[in-house]
């Protein structure tokens, strides 16, 4: 903080506390926060920013997930920037799998192969909701379209909808009935997901 004038704090900014980035980046002066490194510094500042909005907004959502329970219902975009409420898929007659995920997040995206061998095998009876989270919208529409995903895709804005499913890491599966029912929640990649679908769709 004794260093604000000077090149030398722009390297160090994410070595700080949590809390103590995005002032750092606003007392920077005029000459460093938009010199040669601006658009370094831009992308920490639109990163913490972003991230600070999620924390708030989630801590003002209560957790809403429970095996046996209706699935916590969410009206979120989508790839076309249409709203898609997930209790509209309800009683169509398909198990829903709602994935949260990120392009971030490389275990996720090691998971695809796996997740589309099984929608392909079971469309008939399966439909995916993934949720991109904590992402950039153009970051999002790349991973989906480069990995050639193909079912729906939403994107969650603020943090809200992960709280309120209680996701605490990445990737984060539930499976629920096609009445919208949770039968069970999935912590990160695992085989016990797909030995569930192979016991519900075969």
């Amino acid at each position: 903080m004794d260093h604000l004038g000077d090149e030398v704090s722009v390297p160090i900014l994410l070595d700080q506390n949590y809390p103590d980035i995005l002032p750092a980046i606003r007392g920077l002066s005029p000459e460093v926060r938009y010199g040669r490194f601006k658009s370094y510094i831009d992308g920490i500042e639109d990163m913490f920013s972003r991230f600070a909005k999620e924390v708030k907004t989630a801590a003002a959502a209560t957790l809403e997930l429970e095996e046996g329970k209706p699935a916590p219902d969410f009206t979120l975009k989508d790839m076309d920037g249409r709203d898609l409420r997930l209790s509209a898929l309800f009683d169509r007659g398909k198990y829903i799998v709602v994935d949260f995920w990120g392009s971030w997040c490389s275990w996720c995206i090691r998971g695809f192969p796996a997740m589309k061998e099984y929608y392909d095998r079971y469309k008939d009876w399966l439909e995916i909701v993934g949720v991109a989270c904590h992402d950039k919208e153009e970051r999002w529409k790349d991973a989906v379209i480069r990995n050639r995903v193909p079912w729906l895709h939403v994107i969650s804005p603020d943090g809200t909808t992960e709280v309120r499913y209680g996701v605490t890491a990445y990737p984060f599966k539930i499976i629920a009935s096609p009445e919208g029912t949770v039968i069970k929640s999935f912590k990160g990649e695992t085989a016990e997901f797909y030995r569930m679908l192979d016991n519900l769709l075969q």
